[in-house]
């Protein structure tokens, strides 16, 4: 969605495909859409709606040619539906994609996310077909999470290490100690 995240994913793409020349890549549509109003703002005190903003940016990266379109963004998930309803190119969700991920004889797995993406349900509703328990932070430890996620999106790096997720792990459930695997190395 926004630049942070567009990055990131773009990132994620380069590094998982182990190429050893450019021809080697997945030809890639990139858009970020910094101008799209917040998800969360919407979801959570409605604000103006971002789904027009998002459905416009689908058919653009169509238009451009693309086969396949992923958001990386998981409170936009809410509209997935509706966008793949519209769209002609195929759709990856990356709550799906995340959900089959986790390893078969995890039963219990904790939850970093938006206060929107949270309230929604979207990975809570998904979850419970995967035959998963999802953990969610107590008040304190999700005010951390927001915390990281909104420095994050400012593109603070001295700040990023300062409020990486690893010190709110602390403050929540000891279900969530187990979690440190996930969460990325500092660089």
């Amino acid at each position: 969605m926004g630049p942070a995240a567009t990055a990131d994913m773009l990132e994620k793409f380069v590094e998982l495909r182990h190429a050893s020349c450019d021809q080697q890549h997945i030809p890639l549509i990139v858009s970020s859409i910094p101008d799209i109003p917040d998800r969360s703002a919407y979801l959570l005190s409605g604000g103006p709606s971002p789904y027009r903003y998002l459905e416009r940016y689908l058919h653009m990266l169509e238009d451009a040619g693309a086969e396949c379109i992923v958001i990386p963004c998981n409170t936009a998930h809410y509209w997935f539906d509706d966008l793949q309803n519209v769209a002609k190119a195929r759709m990856i969700s990356i709550l799906d994609a995340t959900l089959e991920d986790i390893p078969p004889s995890a039963r219990h797995v904790g939850l970093l996310a938006t206060n929107a993406t949270l309230a929604t349900g979207l990975y809570q509703k998904k979850a419970q077909a995967h035959g998963l328990t999802l953990i969610q932070p107590e008040d304190a430890g999700q005010a951390l999470v927001m915390q990281a996620i909104y420095t994050l999106k400012r593109g603070d790096k001295p700040a990023r290490k300062r409020c990486c997720c690893r010190k709110s792990i602390a403050l929540l459930p000891a279900a969530f100690r187990q979690l440190l695997w996930a969460v990325p190395k500092s660089r």
